[in-house]
């Protein structure tokens, strides 16, 4: 039973009422995950250590480990180029984070906020979104 399909609640039979209401609060639990998980991204993590140009593909989140020294990296669309959110995890304080986009669109290489790169020297956590041409930080 899910919340479309409830016509009444059978208030005669306590045993059969406490069934059709346990279902019906598990499926409530069901229905809301679906809801959120439909417009909230849904991104698998990936480690980065101090290395220049790693990869970020979209629907990723990037784990940055800064203890080595700054790190460069890629954002990525996926092969099929669709729009996309990537998320940038930057742990530790030290040393510069540098996001370069890859690729080009038909007017040129590809930008994030207008720009040929973006820089994050402090904690953070950043989170961009692929249009399908250009990255723009939130």
């Amino acid at each position: 039973m899910d919340l479309k399909q409830i016509i009444q609640f059978i208030t005669e039979d306590k045993q059969r009422l406490s069934s059709q209401l346990s279902a019906l609060e598990g499926n409530v639990v069901k229905e809301t995950a679906d809801i959120r998980s439909s417009y909230a991204p849904n991104l698998s993590q990936v480690q980065i250590a101090a290395t220049t140009l790693a990869p970020v593909l979209t629907w990723q989140v990037g784990m940055v480990d800064m203890t080595t020294g700054n790190v460069s990296v890629t954002l990525a669309p996926d092969s099929a180029g669709q729009p996309g959110w990537v998320m940038l995890v930057k742990k530790q304080a030290a040393n510069t984070l540098t996001i370069f986009p890859s690729g080009s669109n038909f007017s040129g290489a590809r930008m994030v906020n207008g720009a040929a790169s973006y820089a994050l020297a402090g904690i953070g956590c950043v989170l961009f979104w692929f249009d399908g041409m250009n990255w723009y930080r939130n």
